[in-house]
């Protein structure tokens, strides 16, 4: 939870808030609490709290106390004491400059305080009462704290607007610190635009917040992106090759149609040859750029088997090939969701592929079981295998391996890739890996509850 993004905002904007709270309270206290005479800018008003406290302090004090408590106000800030009574004197023998008694001299009548200013700062004379000696007059010479807490202490509006933007520095620094990941994938996304396919957000392999779980997921969304503009560039790359040829050959068997005239038979046979060659290519491509199918139908899979391997096993005897092809199931039925020919026309062409490339004298087997909530069909030949760095590509379209299975074999290379996609249409898997036979490709399955058509 606590990598969450929402706990990040939540606790981000909540310390922000406590801290501006916090930080008011603090400086209202500090500059209450500051030595001020309370009318700095001439305005009259009530005293501030220091004056209170220093007023109620001096007149509750008794005459041990009082040398002490003056002594210890005139150390604690810029502010000296003089206590004057009825006749002028200054009661703890201090001398008292001409700027005091002027001040002191305006508590007249009802009037409790007076300020003077001069050169050396304000005066503020107050009246006070003291049970020991009577009447007096307190006068307190203030002297600066320096321009800035000056300014400060006298302006409540200037210590307001300076929170108003001490709290929006916070707030945005906290905002920065939880979007510029945002900001980040905007810029990747749009040198992804632009055609850079190597654009990526840096961000650790695991763990971190929800705009982590996005960045990886963003990378892994580029990655495939990548994958299917560079398949998408090699297959028509592969297309353009594949077509380059009987096109020529067509060409070539035109232009000889024409020159001899009275063997043109035998060069229409030869252009109708490359032309059904042509249309086998483009349906082929069709079938595996196809999109997804509905599956409106079910079908049982141990009978389409046993055709699929009846066909191939007639094909082979057919071609001449000592090839054997059993069919292994002990199941009764396996019922699965289909759509037309298309899964049959997958399994026939991992079935001729084995076919194709097994060993003289040798058993190509598929066999049929049931694990869990998935049918598994494998196909086994006892062929030369794929090299294991070629095992996840000879499901693409156009695909051949020099060694073993190379352009002289025949064929477009892409029955594997119609297998694939009439699988993964089926919403199952395949995939292909070396025995110590042979080659074995294994398909799984989803199982179909209902059962009939």
């Amino acid at each position: 939870m606590r990598n969450r993004l929402f706990f990040k905002a939540f606790l981000g904007f909540w310390l922000v808030s406590i801290c501006i709270l916090v930080a008011g309270i603090a400086a209202t206290r500090y500059f209450d609490l500051l030595p001020s005479d309370g009318n700095r800018q001439g305005r009259p008003g009530p005293p501030p709290e220091y004056l209170v406290r220093l007023m109620y302090s001096l007149q509750n004090a008794s005459d041990e106390e009082l040398p002490a408590l003056v002594d210890k106000t005139q150390a604690r800030g810029n502010v000296t004491l003089y206590l004057l009574n009825r006749q002028g004197e200054e009661i703890l023998g201090k001398n008292t400059p001409p700027e005091a008694r002027r001040a002191a001299d305006q508590l007249q009548g009802r009037k409790r305080r007076a300020f003077v200013e001069s050169p050396q700062g304000r005066f503020l004379a107050h009246a006070l009462y003291r049970r020991e000696q009577g009447p007096l007059k307190v006068v307190a010479h203030f002297k600066s704290h320096g321009a800035v807490r000056d300014v400060l202490l006298g302006n409540s509006w200037l210590r307001l607007a300076i929170a108003v933007l001490l709290s929006g520095a916070l707030c945005y620094l906290a905002t920065l610190l939880m979007t510029r990941r945002l900001a980040t994938m905007s810029q990747v996304s749009r040198q992804l635009a632009q055609g850079n396919l190597e654009a990526r957000i840096p961000v650790r392999e695991r763990g971190g917040d929800e705009t982590d779980d996005l960045a990886r997921d963003f990378n892994v969304m580029a990655d495939q992106l990548k994958q299917r503009i560079q398949a998408q560039r090699r297959l028509l790359q592969d297309v353009s090759h594949e077509l380059r040829s009987p096109l020529a050959r067509l060409k070539i068997a035109l232009a000889m149609a024409q020159d001899h005239p009275d063997t043109a038979a035998q060069y229409l046979n030869r252009m109708e040859k490359e032309t059904d060659r042509l249309n086998d290519l483009i349906g082929q491509l069709l079938t595996i750029q196809s999109a997804a199918v509905s599956l409106d139908r079910h079908i049982d899979l141990v009978k389409l088997l046993e055709t699929v391997t009846s066909d191939a096993q007639f094909e082979a005897n057919t071609e001449q090939q000592s090839v054997e092809v059993l069919f292994d199931c002990d199941l009764e039925e396996a019922i699965v969701a289909t759509a037309g020919d298309l899964l049959q026309k997958g399994f026939e062409n991992i079935v001729r592929n084995a076919i194709k490339y097994t060993q003289p004298d040798t058993v190509v087997t598929v066999s049929l079981q049931r694990k869990d909530s998935h049918y598994v069909v494998t196909v086994t030949d006892e062929g030369p295998g794929v090299p294991a760095a070629d095992l996840e590509n000879i499901f693409d379209a156009f695909y051949r391996i020099d060694q073993a299975r190379g352009r002289d074999s025949g064929g477009y290379g892409l029955g594997l890739a119609i297998s694939k996609q009439a699988i993964e249409q089926h919403h199952g898997s395949v995939v292909a890996t070396n025995t110590m036979a042979g080659l074995q490709i294994t398909v799984l399955l989803p199982v179909e509850t209902a059962s009939g058509p």
